[in-house]
């Protein structure tokens, strides 16, 4: 692990500026199969910068097209870049090592399948008979090894060699980032986020309007300034939970199209 500030506060927070993520991961782009970055800004008439990442090799399952958004266009540029490692990353590549086995034949601690809220028809009895696809992690705090269903960390996921599937993956949780600590920040912070939102989706508790006028970010107000001169009203949610970490959902209605499919 290392031990470098945050520097940069403009709309994220990050170790350095968008400009040298930029410059430093450049390089990479071929590597992870981006073929076009480019800034799609235009194709609407709010202004927020917008760009647009293709990556035509993603597998199948995934999605090849990944969008960045920024307070500045080198911010949405190096959104939509680090976008596309993460979803090169959670592909399952050549080079990684798993070990197939059922739940009764792995040789060490493991993460339980059943604790991944698999459906009630699964029990401990089926998945000593099931091959399963099982990849090591490592626990963040303890720093042990644990082998971990790899249908829970690759994204899609497509099990190959008589492998069975235990549920369809997902991207909760996936982010990059500069450094191995600011991705392992954000992508608990995803986990977080989403947690809340489902926690209202369920209980439609746990929720208070956010006053606009309350708002004093010179960021924040930026880009609420380009909605409201568009005619488009923001209202902002806060959900957060038990957690205690801050969570906001925003909701977008355009009064000038009156579309009920950009209600986003």
């Amino acid at each position: 692990m290392e031990n470098q500030e945050i520097t940069f506060f403009k709309g994220t927070h990050r170790i350095i500026p968008p400009s040298k993520t930029i410059k430093n991961n450049e390089s990479k782009i071929k590597t992870a199969g981006i073929t076009r970055i480019t800034e799609i800004t235009h194709l609407d008439r709010i202004g927020i910068p917008v760009f647009s990442a293709i990556r035509p090799t993603a597998q199948d399952g995934g999605i090849s097209i990944y969008g960045g958004k920024g307070i500045t266009p080198e911010h949405a540029k190096a959104s939509a870049m680090m976008e596309g490692f993460e979803r090169y990353s959670a592909e399952k590549q050549d080079t990684d090592e798993t070990v197939i086995a059922g739940l009764n034949e792995i040789e060490g601690k493991y993460i339980d399948p059943i604790s991944l809220n698999l459906p009630k028809d699964f029990s401990k009895d089926l998945l000593d008979t099931m091959n399963l696809e099982w990849s090591i992690s490592k626990d963040l705090i303890s720093g042990e090894n644990y082998y971990i269903p790899s249908n829970a960390i690759y994204h899609p996921y497509v099990p190959e060699n008589n492998v069975q599937s235990l549920f369809k993956g997902n991207t909760n949780g996936l982010a990059s980032g500069n450094i191995l600590e600011e991705a392992i920040l954000h992508g608990i912070f995803e986990v977080i986020e989403r947690d809340a939102w489902s926690i209202f989706e369920l209980t439609h508790k746990n929720s208070k309007q956010i006053d606009l006028e309350s708002i004093d970010s010179e960021n924040i107000n930026q880009v609420l300034n380009k909605y409201h001169e568009n005619g488009i009203n923001i209202k902002l949610m806060d959900l957060t939970a038990d957690v205690g970490v801050p969570t906001i959902a925003a909701s977008a209605d355009d009064t000038v199209l009156k579309d009920a499919g950009l209600l986003s």
